[in-house]
């Protein structure tokens, strides 16, 4: 936050030099680094501005809006600002996401995330109850019975909370349990011992049975989870052509690729990782080489997707699965 203002009822100004206004035309810029996004919250009654600026002028911009009244000037995370015709342009989402498709087409394959929650579920109300179906061996590692067991889940904050017995069955007044929390990803934590006396410890549990993997559907009938999140970094791919009779000894090319890595479930690791360069060719021919600018736009194609999740099904016959019935979990 550059500036941050309260939200008053608007005074009366008193006679003095004019504010100064932002410079209608943005001096010449050569990199899309010359340039910056900055989202601009202005007067109560008015709606806030996204405005592309040169970064140069970004303190003498943010002064001046300030001066006119503005509330905070922030940098903005959901668009860019680019360099086009060496002026600062602003690339909302629908119009970075078009050109980054048209630089790399392989990134209209990809699933972004659609940052799933239980509220998406059409049973979901926050502070009720419900009873969700969950195989037995799904809850407790230790165990390989296929018998569903109903888990009590509370909903409130936009998650689900729910316990069950460190064996993965219904919870006991006294003995061990555990916490189960439904969100975004499925989640088992440290519990507690309940002894008869009313004395309390911790379970030792917190075993995570769902780490990395993301709720993919909510829907009448439960939820699953069989989803990982995954990564897009663009990258060159160099193509080299040697020519040793030429003067320029050596050409080369940039294919623009796109890397995907991520993390896998249940402590997987990692994958992803850059394909290595083709091995160069050699040829006699000693034409000028051609022109590359691939290299120039792998700068805003990462600035593109820095912010930008996408996932991926992942070991469906191991998603989590927490039915609505107990008879759809028996049933699957």
């Amino acid at each position: 936050m550059l500036a941050l203002l309260g939200c008053e009822r608007e005074r009366p100004r008193q006679a003095g030099p004019p504010a100064k206004s932002v410079p209608a035309r943005h001096p010449q810029c050569s990199l899309d680094t010359d340039c910056i996004a900055l989202r601009i919250t202005p007067g109560c009654a008015k709606p806030v501005e996204v405005r592309a600026v040169p970064v140069s002028e970004r303190r003498a911009v943010v002064n001046a809006l300030v001066a006119d009244g503005c509330q905070s000037v922030e940098t903005a995370l959901d668009q860019i600002g680019v360099c086009e015709a060496q002026s600062c342009r602003l690339f909302d989402g629908t119009l970075a996401w078009s050109w980054a498709t048209a630089v790399a087409p392989e990134l209209g394959h990809l699933v972004p995330d659609p940052h799933l929650r239980p509220t998406s579920a059409p049973w979901y109300k926050d502070g009720g109850h419900i009873t969700l179906f969950a195989r037995r061996d799904w809850t407790v590692f230790d165990s390989h019975a296929k018998t569903c067991i109903g888990i009590d889940f509370k909903m409130e904050q936009d998650m689900l909370h729910g316990i069950v017995s460190l064996d993965g069955g219904p919870p006991p007044k006294y003995g061990c349990r555990d916490e189960i929390e439904l969100g975004a990803t499925a989640i088992r934590l440290d519990g507690e011992c309940i002894g008869r006396d009313g004395s309390r410890s911790s379970s030792g549990g917190g075993d995570v049975i769902g780490v990395g993997q993301l709720l993919s559907k909510a829907d009448a009938d439960g939820l699953v989870y069989d989803s990982i999140s995954i990564g897009a970094t663009p990258v060159c791919r160099w193509h080299t052509v040697e020519r040793p009779t030429c003067s320029t000894g050596q050409c080369r090319s940039c294919e623009i690729q796109v890397q995907l890595s991520g993390m896998l479930p249940r402590g997987g690791g990692s994958f992803g990782g850059f394909a290595p360069d083709p091995p160069p060719v050699v040829s006699q021919s000693c034409e000028p080489c051609p022109t590359d600018h691939n290299q120039e736009l792998i700068p805003r194609l990462a600035a593109i997707l820095r912010d930008r999740p996408f996932v991926t099904t992942y070991d469906a016959a191991g998603a989590l699965r927490f039915y609505r019935s107990k008879a759809g979990c028996e049933g699957n």
